[in-house]
């Protein structure tokens, strides 16, 4: 069986941004389940979500998974400090698929008969988060 060691851990989360953050929410009993205030479709009686608020600034077609996914991978490569040549190293990730909110908007635009790029169906693969914070933390 192979060794593994966390070395570091970074968070978004409805809680905080950030480990720390989170953390402290959790031990002050914080709970982060609210209904939704904007949403993309019309929906009929809505359960309570955990939304994490997404990273402001970057460029505008940026997935809000993303703004969400890369603070946190580049936080927890800070943390980790890692020392091991980069074929020794792995970063687990934990998300949903890429552009949910951007996909509702197109949806909906489409049922409404307007034109939509098609690059927005991309940002929906399942892979397209964990491919994007590869690529970003090399």
């Amino acid at each position: 069986m192979t060794r593994v060691v966390v070395t570091g851990l970074g968070l978004s989360t409805a809680l905080g941004a950030g480990a720390p953050a989170t953390a402290r929410a959790l031990r002050a009993g914080g709970r982060a389940l609210r209904r939704p205030a904007n949403w993309s479709l019309p929906r009929s009686e809505l359960p309570p979500l955990a939304v994490a608020p997404a990273a402001e600034g970057g460029p505008a077609e940026t997935p809000r998974c993303l703004r969400l996914a890369l603070p946190a991978a580049h936080e927890a490569l800070a943390v980790a400090d890692l020392r091991a040549p980069p074929a020794r190293r792995a970063l687990a990730l934990g998300s949903t698929t890429g552009g949910m909110p951007e996909s509702e908007r197109a949806y909906a635009a489409r049922l409404r008969g307007e034109a939509v790029d098609p690059a927005v169906w991309s940002r929906h693969e399942l892979a397209a988060t964990a491919d994007a914070v590869a690529r970003s933390c090399g």
